[in-house]
């Protein structure tokens, strides 16, 4: 099983996946957002499609190291991903 890595924005989202072995990690694609459901479902059918079971959610950080107020819907975006998906997170 892979990892995916999320770079979470509003109007692009980046994709990272796995090797196998959970070691190394490569561009994938840029989606870019649609609207809710779509984006939902986008990201649930290449999670089966590339067989993945772990997601990684990176949360955008300040110069002076706090989060930025995106990091609050980048993190629900992978909740409710590994909710509906079954993947950790």
């Amino acid at each position: 099983m892979k990892a995916m890595g999320i770079d979470y924005g509003e109007a692009r989202i980046g994709v990272a996946l796995s090797d196998l072995l959970k070691m190394l990690a490569s561009p994938y694609t840029t989606y870019h957002t649609k609207s809710a459901d779509q984006d939902v479902q986008f990201f649930l059918d290449l999670i089966k499609a590339e067989k993945v079971d772990t997601l990684v959610v990176g949360l955008p950080y300040n110069m002076q190291g706090e989060e930025q107020e995106i990091a609050h819907k980048a993190r629900e975006f992978g909740q409710n991903l590994a909710n509906l998906s079954g993947c950790k997170l």
